[in-house]
């Protein structure tokens, strides 16, 4: 069983490109055209007549801004609260541990032409000869050979059963990914030995077949006793070559990182079964490694294309482009959100304090105290902030199990983002506000009382 992903450059899709753009004239025509129509059908001198008897229509814009401080908040909290889980799940995702050392090594890929390379004998020999010269250059640590590095290139599997193991009830022979490796690997790339040994030179073609086996495969299949030494037979659950486990090797990420469990991996010798396609990995070597390595390749076979020299960190990084672009997306305009909702927010309370400036200036000639101003300017935006913020909770509560499938450790209805979210566009709001509330309170009464301010 093989299976292999592929990569594809990321394209605009031209459906949504227009869907988009046709929200965003539409929105602009709408809110624009329809206060201009308003205006131009309205009668000037009825206006004027009209300028000082506006309550009854004053307070309908009253509950016009109010709707509408209460929808800025709702939405920008949901946006909030789908990036700050898209935040947390990416600082999750971060902290994965990979089981390997990926700092400090490159990875060469190399694929030996079937016509120059017909036998496992002279691929073995090659992948030998190569590893043993780069060894030798300087500040080399150490080097090895595998059929598939984590995180690139395609992943290979294939059933297996224990020995004595009979097979399960419906035919559901258990399967494991497997890779092909030469000795050094695990050292190379910081993989902990648990148990047993690594291969060694002696496990080669016309030896007995030997295989490593990670500690989930373990746990699953030798429950509470030691798995080395045992046999398992690979392939064929009745008529397959039989392989002795020699060693138990910490779990590795190979595929993906996100995944809740790491896939049970085998090992086998690349010096007993090489496969022509392999991935030479070094730890050290320096700035000029990649010349070195190319250089390497090229004295042990001239025909060989030079090969291409990728850091193992960048692999690895790959594997979280997709969450970091989700991530940026979602804080981009969350950002925005925030924004937006801010200046709404001091724009419409700066409006309705100035609409109520003949009561501010009468409470402010009977003596009431500024605090007292303040205060009522406030406890409006925060009622209004309130009421946004708990549709915004509902709201949000049902649509982030949309982006459930980009979390990782996370839930879509995470209690602390959601508190953390509704507080911080409470402080945001009540911060919007204080400014027009404190104008407010030290206007001046006789200017108030006469309209001027």
């Amino acid at each position: 069983m093989r299976s292999e992903r592929t990569w594809s450059p990321e394209r605009l899709d031209r459906p949504v490109l227009a869907f988009t753009a046709a929200v965003a004239l539409g929105s602009g025509l709408l809110f624009g055209l329809l206060p201009a129509l308003g205006a131009s059908r309205s009668n000037i001198g009825e206006v004027l007549k009209e300028a000082g008897r506006g309550e009854g229509r004053a307070v309908v814009g009253q509950r016009v801004l109010a709707i509408l401080v209460v929808s800025e908040v709702a939405l920008s909290l949901i946006l909030l609260v789908g990036a700050g889980l898209l935040l947390r799940s990416f600082a999750r995702l971060q902290s994965v541990d990979t089981g390997f050392v990926a700092a400090g090594v490159v990875a060469v890929p190399i694929r030996l032409p079937e016509e120059s390379y017909p036998d496992s004998g002279r691929v073995g020999a090659f992948y030998e000869t190569l590893l043993e010269r780069v060894r030798r250059l300087p500040g080399v640590a150490d080097a090895a050979a595998v059929s598939s590095v984590p995180f690139a290139g395609p992943n290979s599997g294939n059933v297996f059963l224990p020995e004595g193991q009979l097979i399960p009830p419906g035919d559901q022979v258990p399967d494991a990914d497997y890779r092909v490796i030469t000795p050094g690997y695990l050292h190379t790339l910081g993989i902990g030995l648990l148990r047993g040994r690594d291969f060694s030179p002696q496990d080669r073609l016309g030896a007995p077949m030997t295989a490593l086996i990670s500690a989930g495969m373990a746990r699953r299949h030798w429950p509470n006793e030691d798995p080395v030494g045992r046999r398992l037979r690979v392939g064929d659950p009745v008529g397959g070559p039989l392989y002795t486990i020699v060693g138990v090797v910490a779990d590795v990420r190979y595929q993906s990182l996100e995944a809740p469990e790491i896939r049970p991996m085998m090992y086998f010798s690349a010096l007993a079964d090489p496969e022509r396609a392999m991935t030479v990995l070094v730890r050290g070597g320096g700035g000029a490694l990649e010349r070195a390595l190319r250089q390497v390749t090229a004295s042990t076979d001239p025909l060989l294309p030079p090969p291409v020299v990728s850091e193992m960190d960048d692999l690895v990084g790959a594997a979280m482009a997709t969450p970091r672009f989700a991530l940026m997306l979602f804080a981009v305009f969350a950002g925005a959100a925030l924004l937006l909702a801010a200046v709404g927010i001091y724009g419409v309370m700066s409006y309705l304090v100035r609409q109520r400036t003949h009561e501010l200036g009468v409470r402010i000639a009977l003596g009431a105290p500024p605090g007292a101003l303040i205060a009522s300017v406030v406890y409006r935006a925060l009622s209004l902030t309130l009421i946004g913020v708990a549709i915004g909770l509902a709201g949000a509560w049902g649509l982030t199990r949309l982006i459930a499938s980009l979390l990782f450790g996370v839930s879509a209805t995470d209690p602390a983002t959601f508190a953390g979210i509704a507080l911080l566009l409470t402080i945001v709001a009540l911060a919007a506000s204080l400014l027009p509330a404190r104008r407010a309170a030290l206007a001046d009464p006789l200017l108030a009382l006469r309209g001027e301010s």
